[in-house]
């Protein structure tokens, strides 16, 4: 399977030299990687801010950076290459760093965080993902970006907006599910998702594509809810 980061990266003035960066990468990728028989590649492209809207910083120069490895961990295994990838570019100076998988833009304080050994499952989910929620009329549409940085389809969910609360509670509960490595969903199945002592009850479907709204290259799944707690079923 291919994982790939893509990021523009902008540096105060004059980023380091892109051979020097790609190897200071590749070599701190490979020496923790090669014990599961990581494959890493990087690569790097100049290109001219702003390469997508980029935080005010004067005189900034902007990187296209790729990076891309091939390996076989558990997901919540995968995203320590990106933390190690994205602590490098702190060190080397980055002012911050756009992530198109997750729609946002990382700044140097949170950047910095990324280069302690341990760094937890939440902060890893709050550095990698975005949760959308948009209201349009009584629907509430609850989505995610950046899941493809753990290799796993985006997550949707529609509600009314007097079920907006269960609908975050149950997008939240399948993103911990699935970042904790839990493999029990899959498009067909049925499953739930505890709030307390009551259930989410809901079913999984492949997410309509949209041209206007991209996912990430693993694709998204719908989160269709069947009953909420204390509720009926529902026709969805």
């Amino acid at each position: 399977m291919t994982f790939p980061l893509e990021a523009v990266v902008l540096f105060p003035r004059t980023p380091p030299p892109a051979p020097e960066l790609r190897e200071e990468l590749s070599c701190a990728m490979d020496s923790s990687g090669r014990e599961r028989g990581e494959s890493i590649e990087v690569w790097t492209l100049p290109v001219e801010p702003p390469w997508r809207p980029a935080p005010e910083e004067p005189g900034a120069s902007a990187l296209l950076l790729h990076c891309r490895a091939s390996w076989e961990p558990p997901p919540w295994a995968r995203p320590a290459v990106y933390r190690r990838a994205l602590g490098i570019l702190a060190e080397a100076g980055a002012l911050a760093v756009w992530l198109p998988a997750a729609m946002k833009w990382l700044r140097a304080p949170p950047l910095r965080g990324l280069g302690v050994e341990l760094v937890s499952r939440d902060v890893m989910r709050d550095t990698l993902l975005t949760r959308h929620v948009v209201i349009a009329g009584d629907e509430i549409w609850i989505h995610t970006h950046g899941m493809a940085h753990f290799a796993l389809p985006d997550l949707e969910c529609r509600v009314s907006r007097s079920e907006g609360d269960d609908g975050e509670r149950l997008v939240d509960g399948a993103i911990d599910y699935l970042l904790d490595g839990g493999d029990a969903l899959s498009v067909g199945t049925v499953s739930e998702v505890y709030e307390g002592v009551d259930a989410i009850r809901f079913g999984v479907a492949e997410a309509e594509s949209r041209a206007d709204h991209a996912y990430g290259v693993f694709g998204a799944w719908t989160l269709q809810v069947m009953a909420f707690p204390g509720r009926a079923a529902m026709e969805r």
